[in-house]
């Protein structure tokens, strides 16, 4: 497995996402990294729709302003807003590849319909060590 395509995030952008999640240093890229970055993350980036409501309230057609993984991260450093399943994946995603972390996009299907499964829920899977977290 390799790494799938990420949005390159701009050096200062890592380092600023970094300094928010308490990092003094760049965590190492071993299980012990892993877990302090996604036990940061889950404590500081919230899960929620905010963003996606108010655009949806608006009426845009446009896509979701949030939906990128560096718009979704400079959002949060200066907002504190967060996302729903797929912008936030996308974003960890992004920050754990420009850690250089082994790590994929996944979707998973929530429900089935007469077509079969919908996937409709976005994650992040991470390799260490041969084993996806």
């Amino acid at each position: 497995m390799g790494q799938s395509a990420a949005v390159a995030l701009p050096p200062d952008l890592t380092e600023a996402v970094l300094e928010r999640l308490g990092f003094g240093d760049r965590p190492a890229t071993d299980l012990a990294g892993l877990d302090e970055v996604y036990g940061r993350w889950c404590r500081r980036v919230p899960f929620d729709n905010i963003v996606k409501r108010i655009h949806l309230v608006g009426g845009s057609t446009e896509p979701f302003p949030n939906g990128p993984a560096e718009a979704f991260l400079r959002r949060w450093l200066r907002d504190g807003t967060g996302g729903t399943c797929w912008p936030g994946s996308g974003g960890l995603h992004s920050l754990l590849v420009a850690l250089g972390f082994d790590a994929r996009r996944g979707s998973a299907a929530m429900f089935d319909n007469l077509l079969g499964p919908v996937h409709t829920h976005g994650t992040t899977l991470v390799r260490v060590d041969g084993v996806d977290h």
